[in-house]
């Protein structure tokens, strides 16, 4: 039996194994955030001319560039009318419009090589949950935010038959959590990941089930024996320790 108690006062786990806690290895794993950049510790001495013209690619007009640049002295915030080719910005495409090229660029970067495996996989498998959430809030009814959906949702599937099954088996713990995701569609190809991982590695993959399928949420451990279920199914069984793991979940 697996039984955990988190000490509040220290924020670690006590396990039967030993003491353990969430590091930044964890944070950059699972959420795909930098943990070796430079530290913001101070004030950042910028104007709104710089910015504008680092971020949108177009500076101001000379004329709204009379503010002050003092430490604490306040910032007159430009109009949109004064930032030169503001109209043509407003033309350009959605934010959203390129998650599938970035997706495709990630899954062509992890298909050539495993050196940046544990940076370049979190972060796609994070930009296509969170656009999943994202499509889900803005509802079905923009056509071009359906295209976008259903190209990422390809692309993804072009991941799954694409990377070999031992990458997957490294993200197997963020795959896991996303089980329970508000859009069917993305549950939907994360499970077929998650069953064939299982397929390929159970005496990995299968304790990690173990643990997910004795939760109390419902939902969840149904999408659990859902999955184990699809995975035996579609396991040719010929292992006893094998078949040992299944009926233990089950």
């Amino acid at each position: 039996m697996l039984s955990v108690i988190r000490r509040r006062e220290t924020n670690t786990f006590h396990l039967n194994v030993g003491e353990m806690t969430v590091t930044l290895k964890d944070v950059t794993l699972l959420l795909g955030l930098e943990i070796d950049g430079e530290p913001i510790i101070s004030l950042t001495y910028t104007s709104s001319n710089s910015v504008c013209e680092k971020y949108v690619g177009q500076a101001l007009n000379q004329e709204t560039c009379k503010e002050e640049n003092s430490e604490l002295g306040p910032r007159r915030v430009p109009l949109a009318n004064n930032v030169v080719g503001f109209s043509k910005l407003n033309n350009q495409k959605r934010w959203w419009c390129y998650i599938p090229g970035v997706l495709l660029f990630y899954a062509r970067g992890l298909h050539k090589g495993n050196k940046n495996l544990f940076r370049a996989f979190p972060r796609l498998l994070a930009l296509w949950f969170n656009f999943g959430s994202k499509y889900l809030r803005s509802g079905s009814s923009q056509k071009d935010l359906e295209d976008v959906h259903k190209e990422a949702l390809s692309v993804m599937r072009g991941c799954l038959r694409g990377l070999p099954p031992h990458h997957w088996l490294s993200m197997l713990p963020q795959l896991v959590s996303r089980i329970c995701h508000q859009n069917v569609d993305v549950v939907r190809i994360v499970k077929d990941i998650i069953t064939s991982v299982l397929i390929e590695y159970p005496q990995q993959g299968l304790w990690i089930m173990v643990a997910v399928s004795k939760f109390i949420v419902p939902l969840r451990h149904e999408a659990v024996v859902v999955i184990i279920q699809a995975t035996h199914n579609g396991f040719n069984s010929g292992s006893n320790a094998n078949s040992y793991l299944f009926n233990l979940i089950a």
